[in-house]
């Protein structure tokens, strides 16, 4: 089965911390949606950081919510991987991004919050 990737960088609001980064996986024969993911990444001072990332790794849709904690992590094996489910994980980081940012910096970088 050939597969061709597809990856983009975009930013989030006008700071060059904030960024959306899409990947997908296309089958050719049969033409479909393989895999993909989607994560929201924060550059800091100390270097890159997901704050929240969709993707159907092992054919199996989950998301983790790296703003929560290092393991949480919500798995969903009734969605069925298609270009709609990818679209909606996309929205939901490009509609959301602020909040989730902010929980993420409340987590983890505490009283450093200026590092951030």
């Amino acid at each position: 089965m050939e597969i061709k990737s597809f990856r983009k960088t975009k930013l989030l609001g006008n700071s060059f911390r904030d960024f959306i980064m899409t990947e997908r996986q296309i089958s050719l024969e049969p033409r479909a949606l393989a895999r993909f993911s989607v994560i929201q990444l924060l550059h800091t001072d100390e270097g890159i950081c997901e704050v929240i990332k969709h993707d159907t790794a092992h054919g199996i849709y989950h998301i983790h919510r790296f703003y929560e904690g290092k393991d949480d992590k919500t798995e969903f094996p009734e969605e069925r991987i298609d270009q709609g489910l990818f679209l909606r994980a996309k929205s939901d980081i490009l509609e959301n991004w602020k909040e989730y940012r902010d929980k993420f910096v409340r987590k983890w970088a505490g009283d450093n919050q200026t590092n951030i």
